[in-house]
């Protein structure tokens, strides 16, 4: 997906964000533009034919939100990319983040909780390593955006 476009379409674009659906039905749609949307009229973003779509429902967008929330602190973050590439304990964390053992102790236990980041006993030592390939591929990705040169035109508005 590192050169699709992500298109989120809702269902009520008159309702304010952060307030609950009316209907419990109601859905966002996400689309995966492989080729790139073309921009309609009214400036939404039309994914092409052969899009790839999924529903995503208003609870999912929450706990969606929350996870970005979690790995959007600069410390978590800093903790996060510690722990990338390999197990790593928390004396080692706390060094190479600069925070004190018990700051990184209570962000781990919000990153366990979010499954971001694993604990693994060796010995009377725990390790801390990432739960899955998806949050190291969302951080490549990002990287990847990061480091991308607007072309021209384009982020005016």
């Amino acid at each position: 997906m590192s050169d699709s476009n992500l298109v989120i379409l809702h269902s009520d674009p008159g309702r304010s964000i952060g307030t609950e659906p009316e209907e419990p039905s109601s859905r966002f749609r996400v689309h995966d533009c492989v080729d790139g949307g073309a921009a309609g009229s009214s400036g939404i973003e039309k994914p092409p034919a052969a899009a790839h779509s999924m529903s995503v429902t208003w609870n999912q967008t929450v706990a969606l939100a929350e996870m970005f929330r979690i790995m959007g602190d600069p410390s978590r973050l800093r903790i996060i990319l510690v722990c990338l590439d390999a197990p790593t304990c928390v004396g080692d964390i706390a060094q190479q983040t600069r925070l004190s053992p018990s700051l990184v102790s209570r962000h781990l236990r919000l990153l366990r909780a979010a499954r971001v980041l694993r604990a693994e006993r060796q010995g009377q030592q725990v390790f801390y390593a990432m739960a899955d390939a998806h949050i190291r591929r969302i951080i490549a990705d990002m990287l990847v955006h990061l480091a991308e040169r607007p072309e021209d035109g384009e982020g005016e508005g």
